[in-house]
Formats: structure tokens, C-alpha cells, sequence
């Protein structure tokens, strides 16, 4: 007894079969770039930076300390043992960056929610990061507020 039933219909093997090699295809069409864009975009980025005049070379290294400062700065931070002069490729250390910093987060948290937690009974906590811009609009509220109170 077969667990999937085949057509018996020449119309519907040969749909089946035209499915199969295309999702044949798809699979090793997407292993190949899965292995080979990463490598063709590093190398095409380093080949920009090779091909660049030297005031756009030292700009960028310039850059790269700064970046390379606040990341180191943003590991210790997270306890982390990763230096950002031994990532290369600067997607790759925005990536590590990012992840730094979602432990930072994480664990400021959770010790947060600890702490409340043996001072006040909750059911449920939530944390929201403000940003700037929330910052400003709220500072931009606080003064119309105080504006129209005042007319």
C-alpha cells in the first residue's frame, strides 16, 4: 500500500514531474546562492575599497575606527569576548552589533523585572525602548500642552 497516491494519467505524471524538477531546481538554485552571495558581495566590496582614490580610503578607515571604538565599547558591555577589528566585513559587524546589543537589552530586562518583582506583585511586564524620535514628539506634545493651558 503506497502512502501517496499516484496519478495514473499521462496529464498528471507529467504535472508531477515537471513540479518535482522545478522544485528540484529551486533547491539547488538556492543552495548555490546561499554559498556563493555572501563570498561575491565581500568580494566585491573589497574590490570597491581597492579601487578607491586614497582621501575616500582614509575616510573610510577613519569611519571604521570610530565604528570599530563604539563596537568594542557595545562588547564589553555585553560581556562579550569579540573584538570588531577581527570582523572584516562591515554587514557582519553590524550583525554581531546587533546581536551585542539585544543581550544588552535582554539582561537589563530581566534584571529590571527582577528587581520590580520583589517590590511589587504583577501579572505581566512589558519593556519599550523610547527613541529619539518618540522623544521629541513627546516634548512636542508637553509644550502644546503647556501652550493651550496657558491661552
Amino acid at each position: 500500500m503506497s502512502w501517496v497516491a499516484r496519478p495514473r494519467s499521462l496529464r498528471g505524471r507529467l504535472t508531477l514531474g515537471y513540479a518535482g524538477i522545478a522544485l528540484l531546481t529551486a533547491l539547488l538554485l538556492g543552495a548555490i546562492l546561499a554559498v556563493a552571495l555572501p563570498r561575491f558581495f565581500a568580494e566585491l566590496e573589497q574590490g570597491y575599497l581597492g579601487n578607491a582614490s586614497a582621501d575616500a580610503v582614509s575616510k573610510y578607515a577613519a569611519a571604521r575606527q570610530e565604528i570599530d571604538k563604539i563596537s568594542d565599547e557595545l562588547f564589553t558591555i555585553a560581556l562579550s569576548s569579540k573584538k570588531s577589528s577581527s570582523i572584516t566585513n562591515s554587514n557582519d559587524l553590524k550583525s554581531e552589533v546587533t546581536l551585542a546589543y539585544r543581550q544588552i537589552i535582554d539582561g537589563y530586562s530581566s534584571k529590571l523585572s527582577a528587581t520590580l518583582s520583589t517590590l511589587v506583585k504583577y501579572d505581566s511586564a512589558s519593556f519599550n525602548e523610547v527613541s529619539a524620535s518618540l522623544s521629541a514628539k513627546f516634548i512636542d506634545k508637553a509644550f502644546m500642552v503647556v501652550v493651550y493651558s496657558t491661552i
